[in-house]
């Protein structure tokens, strides 16, 4: 009996906070502070736990950013697929450009792109600008998909290439993330998304909304 108590596995101490609550405490850090900008001491302070408890519930600094940025693509980035359901090439577009400037300027979050705010790391944080160059890969594929099915739908003009335009897509939205981040308005912004309008075959109305 007492060979089968001293072998018996020990309990850990049961978690007494919320994964969810603390992921998102740290976003905000990651957010305003950048990758290598926020410290242990920043994030485990945010998330209201000890570097153990962050060590044993989510692993690494590294590991926790990667959590923290699938969870800015299913909080913050919704209105994507959102965007995704709408019936024609030209709602698409121009509910991804309205959502995510309104979204830019929203006060109530830190004034920046998260994923901007991450794109600058040194070489010994090799593995967040790779996790980084993913996302941006993946958000280019799922754009070049979503435009692929316009062209099946004959809903894309014959001169534009999905891949070509999903590409254009991807720049103008990186370089209206950083306007915003310099303290662009939403005003400012939509004159910008004008001038993108003329320039692209596709009409569109984004200027036209509230």
């Amino acid at each position: 009996m007492a060979m089968e108590k001293a072998n018996r596995p020990k309990l850990g101490r049961p978690r007494k906070f919320d994964e969810e609550t603390a992921v998102e405490a740290a976003m905000l850090v990651f957010w305003e502070k950048g990758y290598e900008g926020a410290s242990l001491r920043d994030l485990t302070e945010a998330m209201g736990i000890d570097r153990k408890s962050m060590y044993l519930t989510f692993g690494d600094k590294e590991a926790l950013f990667k959590k923290v940025l699938d969870r800015y693509n299913t909080t913050r980035l919704a209105f994507v697929p959102r965007a995704f359901a709408k019936s024609t090439l030209r709602e698409f577009v121009d509910d991804v450009l309205n959502f995510a400037i309104q979204f830019w300027v929203d006060k109530s979050h830190p004034g920046t792109c998260m994923t901007i705010q991450n794109l600058a790391v040194s070489d010994e944080s090799e593995p967040i600008r790779l996790a980084m160059a993913g996302w941006r890969k993946w958000r280019l594929r799922t754009f070049r998909e979503r435009i692929e099915r316009a062209r099946k739908e004959d809903d894309l003009p014959p001169e534009l290439k999905p891949e070509a335009f999903a590409r254009y897509l991807s720049v103008i939205l990186a370089g209206l993330a950083v306007q915003a981040s310099s303290g662009a308005t939403l005003a400012e912004l939509k004159q910008t998304i004008a001038m993108f309008r003329q320039t692209m075959p596709i009409p569109m109305d984004i200027d036209s909304r509230p």
